[in-house]
């Protein structure tokens, strides 16, 4: 699953209101975890800094990492999107 930043979809809450806003292009993984841990966050700091965030209402959770998770980054909102991201903007 590749979510994308509020400026690839039409929508900026950044833009003009708050300084230091981060515009990215990131990917996650949607996964089913144990029933044990569906419906909280989980942070592990040791390493990577691998996280689980519970995905809406639904039993899923979305599952990224610090160093692996963002493709692109700016803090820049008028800064292009690379070409090779521009067809995710497209299908957002």
């Amino acid at each position: 699953m590749t979510m994308l930043c509020g400026r690839l979809t039409g929508w900026d809450p950044g833009r003009g209101l708050f300084k230091g806003v981060k515009y990215q292009v990131a990917e996650k993984i949607l996964i089913q975890l144990p029933r044990e841990l569906q419906g909280i966050s989980l942070v592990v700091v040791d390493g990577p800094f691998t996280a689980f965030d519970p995905y809406g209402s639904s039993p899923q959770s979305l599952f990224g990492s610090a160093k692996n998770t963002n493709h692109w980054t700016t803090t820049n909102p008028n800064e292009p999107i690379p070409e090779m991201y521009q067809p995710l903007a497209e299908s957002a």
